[in-house]
């Protein structure tokens, strides 16, 4: 019986190593720099990301896309970027949407990561970003019953100013 305690004190030990966020959280965003309203989403893998005026173009051989964010005071930040991949979605009507995805470094509470973020239409939803499994996994564990738990406060948010 003595055998079985240490691999459950170390299971414990990894879940505190993670950073417990609630359902809703504050994200920055380095390429905007700024800090952003996001919903926590484990139900989806790839985070999202409200973006307008998206426009696909090509530069060196590549397809890069540019896009606009707004900031929290409506300030429009423009940024461009290469794309990974095109997702496909399915909308309700059972048309296609195709979205580029693109990486980005986002960073909630003491989180960095630079994960892939697909650009849409977001407007008619409360938050300006959804967060999605690849951001989480092997970072954070969610509490639905919180929300707003932390701001970012990473180390490359230093860097980007």
């Amino acid at each position: 019986m003595g055998s079985v305690w240490p691999l459950v004190a170390s299971a414990v030990e990894g879940v505190e190593a993670k950073t417990t966020i609630g359902r809703t959280e504050k994200v920055w965003i380095k390429e905007a720099n700024a800090i952003l309203e996001a919903k926590i989403d484990t139900g989806t893998l790839t985070s999202s990301l409200n973006a307008r005026d998206v426009e696909v173009f090509t530069k060196k051989d590549k397809v890069w896309v540019r896009f606009v964010v707004d900031s929290p005071d409506g300030k429009p930040i423009k940024i461009e970027r290469s794309v990974v991949r095109f997702a496909r979605f399915k909308k309700q009507n059972h048309d296609v949407d195709r979205r580029p995805v693109v990486e980005l470094g986002l960073c909630i509470s003491h989180v960095y990561r630079i994960t892939e973020v697909n650009l849409t239409d977001r407007q008619r939803f409360t938050y300006p970003v959804l967060i999605g499994r690849r951001f989480l996994s092997g970072n954070v564990v969610v509490d639905t019953d919180k929300k707003d738990t932390s701001t970012p406060q990473c180390r490359e948010m230093s860097k980007n100013n």
